[in-house]
């Protein structure tokens, strides 16, 4: 009767916790992502050979990655509709659209952690670009798998802004490792940062900016014209203009941005 009694015990215990586990935390697809980032990275390591830095770099990435979200996931404010489900009920997990998001940091991480083996990505320069390739088709199915499965949170959206954001800058560090461009090139994933920074002295740029098109359209601009420029098949000429293009594009959206803040947070 007691070993009855025991069991039971241990299995409430062991039902309530993978139920606080997998509904109210994002633990499980945590894990699930980086048993998926590990097998990848393994996979890349025994089909190319990169090295043990780059497996390392990839778990490390992942880690790091993994305690962002951790940090940042929203315990509270439920009832406020900070995440909701289709019937407008608090959905506490991960949900199908930032698991898509987690899927795409993932390959994020398997081009980025080329950045710990220059000699091996200049080799395979070609794989990076195909992979920065995906990671720009998958860009967009993650809003629409959250709309889709009534799982739209502004986690979700901050997630994937802060993604393509390290994605950016991170392929303008593999051009300059890879002796594609010259260090200037990082202004293209270092301007985001310093426009938020502004926000800290400058009280009108921390109001919110409408939904732009034109925002969303750079953005992907930015990450066609930095994977173009990874393969050695574009002269430095012709790589030196797409990527100016892009900056000065950039820097006219920011403008356009801090106009419009300047004009309605001033006037706030």
């Amino acid at each position: 009767m007691q070993k009855t009694d025991n069991w039971l015990t241990m299995t409430l215990w062991s039902n309530t916790l993978h139920t606080e586990l997998s509904t109210r935390t994002p633990t499980v697809d945590l894990a699930v992502g980086g048993v998926l980032a590990l097998l990848a990275a393994v996979a890349v390591h025994s089909a190319l050979e990169p090295g043990s830095a780059y497996v390392v770099a990839v778990v490390l990435g992942y880690l790091l990655l993994a305690a962002v979200i951790w940090l940042r996931w929203p315990r509270k404010g439920w009832s406020a509709g900070f995440w909701t489900g289709r019937q407008g009920q608090p959905l506490l997990t991960l949900g199908w659209g930032n698991r898509v998001t987690l899927v795409r940091g993932i390959v994020v991480l398997l081009v980025l952690a080329a950045l710990s083996v220059p000699a091996w990505a200049a080799e395979h320069a070609w794989l990076l670009a195909l992979l920065s390739l995906a990671v720009l088709s998958l860009d967009g199915l993650d809003g629409w798998t959250a709309r889709r499965t009534g799982t739209i949170s502004a986690f979700g959206a901050r997630f994937d802004m802060e993604l393509d954001a390290v994605f950016i800058l991170g392929l303008a560090c593999l051009l300059v490792v890879l002796d594609r461009a010259g260090i200037w090139v990082l202004l293209l994933g270092l301007m985001r940062y310093a426009f938020f920074a502004a926000g800290y002295w400058l009280a009108w740029m921390r109001a919110a900016l409408p939904a732009s098109r034109r925002r969303q359209a750079v953005c992907v601009w930015q990450v066609a014209t930095l994977l173009a420029c990874l393969p050695p098949w574009l002269p430095q000429t012709l790589v030196a203009v797409a990527l100016s293009t892009a900056l000065g594009l950039l820097v006219l959206s920011f403008l356009i941005d801090i106009v419009w803040l300047y004009r309605h947070g001033k006037r706030a």
